[in-house]
């Protein structure tokens, strides 16, 4: 009776540690899951943000460029308008 109560408790034991580990892979598997999952969804708020970041940097470079062109422009009248003024002056 005595061994058999041994095996027993052994065979009890040996499926409660099983079981335990089980429960642990699952658990381990479960917060795995959940780390690539969030893990995901941060490269994809981080490809959003940098796709954002690139149209907003190519509207800015647009904006500077159009700025730098009516500048020269504008410089380019100014500059006109005196070299006229100057003509003008020397003719008289």
């Amino acid at each position: 009776a005595s061994s058999c109560f041994g095996s027993w408790r052994r065979e009890t034991q040996i499926a409660k540690r099983e079981a335990l580990l089980a429960s642990e892979r699952l658990a381990q598997e479960t917060a795995r899951s959940e780390l690539f999952e969030q893990l995901e969804l941060e490269r994809e708020r981080a490809a959003s943000e940098v796709e954002r970041l690139r149209r907003a940097l190519f509207e800015e470079t647009q904006q500077r460029t159009l700025l730098q062109e009516n500048l020269k422009r504008v410089f380019m009248r100014g500059v006109c308008a005196l070299n006229f003024e100057a003509t003008v002056l020397l003719l008289k």
